[in-house]
């Protein structure tokens, strides 16, 4: 999947996620962010397993493989 978007749409809430990620986890998938796009959305999840952050940002375009 590819898709394009500017940093300044990126940042703001890839920062709100990366608040709620811890640096050292014991378990190293709590330490990342899941990147999904869905219906023309950047859809991206962090969880430090009690709380989970979920940020959409709406794409122009999204390519496929």
């Amino acid at each position: 999947m590819n898709f394009s978007i500017n940093r300044e749409q990126l940042l703001p809430s890839l920062s709100q996620i990366v608040r709620v990620i811890e640096k050292r986890h014991a378990m190293p998938i709590l330490v990342n962010v899941l990147v999904q796009c869905r219906d023309q959305q950047l859809v991206l999840t962090g969880s430090d397993l009690e709380i989970q952050v979920v940020s959409t940002i709406n794409l122009d375009k999204i390519g496929g493989p």
